[in-house]
């Protein structure tokens, strides 16, 4: 028997709650970007805060631009505090 996709949606909601501080961990790329920025907005009004960190330097023009256009805020792995963060997710973290 398979599962639903909103089974499987509460499943993934049933790991937060709103007193919850999540980090999503990315190698920044347009679909690590794109996957984050989903979660993000899945955990919209679920989660007290949701912050977005690249492991990588965004160097590739079109992933700047990519960002800049979109109003992503990024921050870089080496500026966070992870003992402010109860939950973290990593998305989409293959590079190349």
């Amino acid at each position: 028997m398979s599962i639903s996709a909103s089974e499987k949606l509460n499943e993934f909601y049933s790991n937060f709650t709103d007193k919850d501080y999540v980090l999503i961990l990315i190698n920044a790329d347009p679909d690590a970007i794109a996957s984050a920025m989903a979660v993000k907005r899945l955990l919209w009004g679920r989660v007290n805060s949701v912050t977005i960190s690249s492991i990588n330097i965004i160097k590739r023009p079109d992933n700047l631009a990519m960002i800049r256009l979109l109003g992503v805020n990024l921050v870089h792995v080496n500026l966070i505090d992870e003992k402010k963060y109860s939950r973290f997710v990593i998305v989409d973290s293959q590079p190349n």
